[in-house]
């Protein structure tokens, strides 16, 4: 993580939270996971986080009022399987 040069303070952006979307065509990884006896699901999420992670402008952060920027994104996602319902 290093800090970055951005004034917080006269950027519009910096309470502002805005979901995007984007279609995205994904046959070719549904097809690799149905012929591999993978789950579609975890290939896919997987394939989102690491494409995040590529991207610097999605790895910046705002703590203690400082612009940040990460190497990588660390996510920890929790997944509930069928064997889990109680």
């Amino acid at each position: 993580m290093k800090e970055i040069e951005f004034d917080i303070k006269k950027s519009p952006f910096s309470k502002f939270f805005s979901f995007r979307y984007s279609k995205i065509d994904t046959q070719n990884l549904w097809n690799f996971s149905k012929e591999n006896n993978l789950s579609f699901f975890i290939l896919s999420l997987g394939a989102l986080l690491q494409g995040l992670s590529s991207v610097p402008k999605l790895r910046k952060r705002i703590i203690d009022d400082k612009a940040m920027e990460f190497q990588s994104l660390d996510v920890v996602i929790t997944i509930m399987d069928k064997n889990e319902i109680s």
